[in-house]
């Protein structure tokens, strides 16, 4: 018999913000957008296109050749890998923080941050479906995936002064996704006979929703790794 939570999970990952609401954000953050003035810019230095070497990349890039030439397949493995499994630590601080490195423009981190949030979400998603989303996972979830969307808003933010339409696309992009994930873990949460899934899922679901309600705040800092 399918399991109706997977089914759940199935069917609610097709919710999305409909054309007509995508639309009506979008004209909301472009009124927002006109009334912000943004600091010019100051170019003191002109960064060398060696840049890539530097102590910045060091490590990310040093741990993306050790897998490459001692075990890539890993990381590739860790890409599918959940919280509280063997390969999860190296999907979070090496995978994701190379992946994070690289985003050098602020289009690419808003995407790279927006991808981390949604993959954070599948996460529990998937943990709910299966009855394992504790109390302690949950938390670890939820304080990484604000990091990121404070991360990607704060990007499409700096992204406004040079290209408004992209940053209102990666706002609308992460709003739309935030909402169709809250919805997933609602239903996930609704729907589970289990009470800690019932609760865990519900505190992820509505800690979601000011995000996706909120397209003018933001907030700095780097990629943060779950610990």
């Amino acid at each position: 018999m399918t399991n109706p939570l997977n089914k759940l999970t199935t069917t609610a990952h097709g919710i999305r913000l409909s054309h007509d609401e995508k639309a009506v954000m979008r004209a909301r953050l472009f009124e927002a957008m006109e009334g912000a003035t943004y600091a010019p810019v100051r170019r003191t230095t002109v960064r060398s296109s060696y840049s890539i070497f530097s102590m910045r990349f060091a490590m990310p890039i040093a741990a993306l050749l050790l897998l490459v030439f001692a075990g890539g397949g890993t990381a590739f493995a860790a890409q599918g890998a959940l919280p509280g499994s063997a390969l999860y630590p190296i999907k979070i601080y090496v995978n994701e923080n190379v992946e994070g490195a690289l985003a050098v423009t602020d289009a690419a981190k808003a995407s790279y941050n927006i991808s981390v949030a949604q993959t954070r979400l599948e996460e529990a998603e998937t943990l709910a479906s299966q009855g394992k989303l504790d109390a302690t996972t949950t938390q670890q979830l939820q304080a990484n995936l604000d990091a990121h969307v404070a991360q990607a808003q704060a990007s499409a933010a700096s992204l406004a002064a040079s290209d408004p339409t992209a940053a209102v696309e990666a706002q609308v992009t992460l709003d739309s996704s935030l909402a169709a994930h809250g919805s997933i873990l609602a239903g996930i949460g609704d729907t589970s006979t289990d009470t800690a899934t019932q609760e865990n899922a519900a505190v992820l679901a509505m800690s979601v929703a000011p995000h996706a309600a909120d397209s003018g705040e933001s907030s700095t800092g780097g990629p943060v790794a779950m610990k």
